[in-house]
């Protein structure tokens, strides 16, 4: 009896580590969104994205790829420099596996009034503030999931 117990504990605490949040991005919306294990939504933030409509079809062409990704890497980007300019992506840059597009992620910005527009080369904009938070909810291998343009986040 102890032993089945102990299998059972065991199973339980593996289910509890699988259970992970999941981000979804929608680009319709201008809004991320943490999704729990559960399906409740744990957080909003408005968001930036390609400044033109559509899923990423060729490097350079300013939109945000469209399908489910993970996170493949959480990193410090406050002392990052875009042509000469620092903190141009805010204190964390979330990189997205997006298994053909480099250079993808979510990140912060030294323009918050961007946010809440299109306007990036292809990657999601918060406000500092906000970038800080959702790193709170996300590690490796977090999936995210971009909705196209004209899709809505709550169909399945």
């Amino acid at each position: 009896m102890r032993r089945y117990l102990l299998i059972a504990f065991f199973m339980f605490a593996v289910s509890c580590l699988a259970a992970q949040n999941t981000i979804v991005v929608s680009k319709k919306s201008l809004r991320v969104y943490v999704i729990s294990a559960d399906s409740d939504t744990l957080q909003v933030f408005r968001c930036a994205c390609g400044k033109n409509l559509g899923n990423k079809r060729r490097q350079g062409d300013c939109r945000t790829p469209e399908g489910v990704f993970t996170v493949a890497s959480i990193e410090n980007s406050k002392y990052w420099r875009y042509k000469g300019t620092s903190s141009v992506y805010g204190p964390y840059f979330i990189r997205l596996n997006t298994y053909k597009w480099d250079g993808i992620g979510i990140h912060g910005t030294n323009s918050p009034k961007s946010i809440g527009t299109r306007c990036t080369k292809g990657c999601i904009r918060l406000n500092n503030k906000d970038i800080v938070q959702l790193v709170k909810y996300v590690d490796v291998g977090t999936p995210v999931r971009v909705m196209g343009d004209y899709s809505d986040h709550r169909r399945k």
